[in-house]
């Protein structure tokens, strides 16, 4: 009896061997196989993830350079409006002292002409060149006009022309006054438009 376990035994191991043996092959072949699909898949949600976080990184960056461009513009407007006050206050000072120079001088037939700080040119071209380009034409007009505005007065002063030829020049010096002026405040609108939108 013992000789035919033995057989068997050695039946099964001939036989059953090389069958056991090639069942546990395709077990350990299938279980590599999804180990590498699981160390794939791990790989690529290591890959997403770091994606996501780059993504979110640079969403955020985006977020902070819109911020800080937002605020820059603000400033920037704060700015401009700022030295566009400043600019106008320049011009409509210097208007008036010339009404009041010019009538000053009507009445007493001679005047001193009453000095515009030496500044006045440079620093109204300054604010402009720096802040207000759009006002290159007018800003220059102007500086030219308180040219003439001098030219004239110091006519009256030297005696080249009587105060009826002064009446004239200065009528015609304040119609071209007043279309520049009206020019510089019409565009002073379209900056603060173009700055903070139509109203």
């Amino acid at each position: 009896m013992i000789e035919y376990f033995i057989l068997a035994l050695q039946l099964f191991i001939v036989v059953g061997g090389p069958l056991f043996l090639i069942h546990i092959k395709k077990r350990v072949g299938s279980y590599a196989s999804e180990v590498g699909k699981i160390t794939a898949l791990s790989k690529k949600i290591d890959d997403v993830v770091e994606q996501q976080k780059r993504i979110t990184e640079a969403t955020e960056e985006t977020k902070a350079n819109i911020a800080h461009l937002a605020w820059n513009k603000k400033e920037a407007q704060i700015i401009k409006s700022s030295k566009l006050e400043k600019y106008l206050e320049e011009i409509f000072e210097t208007v008036n002292a010339m009404y009041i120079n010019a009538q000053k001088a009507h009445e007493l037939e001679e005047i001193e002409i009453e000095d515009f700080p030496v500044t006045l040119g440079p620093k109204l071209s300054t604010i402009q060149m720096l802040y207000l380009p759009e006002l290159e034409a007018e800003n220059k007009e102007f500086i030219n006009l308180i040219g003439k505005y001098h030219d004239i007065h110091s006519d009256l002063s030297s005696k080249k022309i009587d105060v009826e030829e002064f009446e004239k020049q200065m009528n015609k010096f304040f119609n071209l006054l007043g279309g520049t002026t009206k020019s510089i405040s019409l565009k002073s609108q379209h900056i603060i438009e173009a700055m903070y939108g139509a109203s």
